[in-house]
């Protein structure tokens, strides 16, 4: 059989403009991890939820040579930017990443980062000012869900995902130098 009948490739119809960037995604889930991040989390912690929100658009690979969207997994916005692809990809790179005995205290806020992470990017198309949706329970339902409101393009991009993930993170990063900064001493 030959691979094109076997991975059909769907027509690439996106424009750009007008859904989430990868940087958008990015943010996102560097504001979900700063409240959840161990105590001195180093680049493996921010590398693994960054891919885990952006690797959903796999789904889309072929698009930039013109071959479309990978049909085998649904199309885009399907099984890839599912709850369940969320929670699979989420445990298997916390397994992966993070099997050493640094983590072993941290285990269960990792591993819900990286599960939000990745089922952020679902949620963040949701609210894409194009398509027809997100297929959140895929595969077991081909129902795809839009947010009542769809704000999102690059342009408003920076208005509603960029400054407000960099907020959270800054206040994030603020709140925990504040709190483990060392009391002045007040016999002096």
């Amino acid at each position: 059989m030959p691979p094109n009948k076997r991975f059909k490739l769907a027509a690439p119809e996106i424009d750009f403009l007008y859904m989430p960037s990868s940087i958008g995604h990015a943010l996102v889930a560097s504001a979900i991890g700063a409240p959840l991040a161990p105590r001195g989390p180093g680049r493996r912690y921010w590398i693994a939820g960054i891919l885990c929100a952006v690797l959903p658009d796999l789904d889309a690979v072929g698009r930039p040579f013109g071959w479309g969207d990978l049909g085998f997994l649904g199309g885009h916005r399907a099984l890839t930017h599912s709850v369940i692809f969320a929670v699979v990809l989420g445990l298997v790179v916390a397994e992966l990443a993070f099997r050493d005995a640094r983590w072993h205290g941290y285990r269960g806020r990792i591993i819900a980062y990286l599960v939000l992470a990745t089922a952020s990017h679902g949620a963040l198309d949701a609210f894409a000012a194009y398509g027809d949706g997100v297929a959140f329970f895929s595969p077991f339902s081909a129902t795809r869900y839009t947010a009542p409101w769809r704000p999102l393009d690059l342009v408003n991009e920076i208005c509603w995902i960029w400054i407000p993930a960099a907020l959270i993170i800054l206040t994030v990063r603020r709140l925990r130098t504040t709190r483990h900064r060392p009391e002045p001493n007040a016999a002096a």
